[in-house]
């Protein structure tokens, strides 16, 4: 009995270490996820997702939808997949990620396990003006040794201006730097974006840029979020960049895109225009 039972200590212990052989948990067995919480246009992330059944896709985004998934890694889990996501929501509420996804077989996906996740709306601090200067009178000039200093002052301008009369200097003017345009700003996220390198603070800092700007450009401040992404998505220049930037959130591989031709409403623009909020 000893001797037979030590070849099972070692397969269990393999199956262990390999979880590719283990096999695929019912949805009872899969533990409970925990929400995830994030705020309106924030990129939010939920890890190690395991779905039963064959692999998923995200669900093509509309012009309604109110949050965008993107699925960043897959990983083989017995007869299942391990999931990691990245979601962008774009009206507050509780939504479940798992009614954003599809097989790719176009299978029936059956029950799934629920992905929750909270977003809250982002609020605006309060602003406060600083207090009005009061007028106070300022201090007449007076005594010795302040006409002494005004005296010293002027014999010294006076000897500055007599070395320098009849001297004729050519002095090379610097021709002004070329201001920084909006367009200067977005050219490196984009290209990053298009090339899978984006980092998480610099893909929020590209949507930040491009809604603060069009939102300030169409006058959208007071609308909701929801309407003022609806509005811009149907926008002639501000549709372009932000459905392709969509889709570069739920797409491994976007199709080639012309950066120079995406930028072009933004190069007359300076870089100060694009950051107001």
């Amino acid at each position: 009995m000893r001797r037979a039972f030590i070849p099972l200590l070692f397969v269990a212990i393999a199956a262990a270490q390999d979880p590719t052989s283990a096999p695929s948990p019912t949805i009872a067995q899969l533990p409970v996820l925990e929400p995830v919480r994030t705020t309106v246009g924030m990129i939010g992330h939920v890890a190690g997702v395991v779905l039963p059944g064959s692999e998923f896709e995200p669900i093509e985004t509309t012009p309604n939808s109110n949050v965008v998934v993107r699925i960043e890694h897959v990983q083989k889990h017995g007869s299942a997949n391990r999931y990691d996501l990245e979601f962008t929501a774009f009206e507050k509420g509780d939504y479940d990620l798992a009614s954003c996804l599809r097989r790719k077989d176009r299978s029936d996906a059956g029950p799934l396990p629920k992905i929750p996740v909270v977003v809250t709306e982002v609020r605006n601090q309060e602003q406060h003006e600083p207090n009005a200067l009061s007028s106070v009178p300022a201090p007449k000039l007076g005594g010795y040794s302040t006409w002494l200093w005004l005296l010293g002052s002027a014999w010294v301008a006076g000897l500055v201006a007599i070395a320098f009369v009849g001297k004729k200097r050519a002095r090379a003017t610097a021709p002004p730097p070329k201001p920084i345009t909006l367009a200067d700003r977005l050219r490196p996220l984009v290209a990053a974006a298009l090339q899978g390198s984006l980092a998480q603070e610099q893909r929020a800092e590209l949507e930040r840029l491009l809604l603060s700007f069009w939102r300030d450009r169409l006058q959208l401040q007071d609308r909701p979020a929801r309407d003022a992404i609806r509005e811009l998505r149907n926008h002639p220049e501000a549709g372009v960049v932000l459905r392709a930037l969509e889709q570069w959130l739920h797409r491994r591989a976007p199709e080639p895109v012309d950066v120079e031709s995406l930028l072009r409403p933004y190069a007359a623009v300076g870089d100060d225009d694009g950051g107001r909020a």
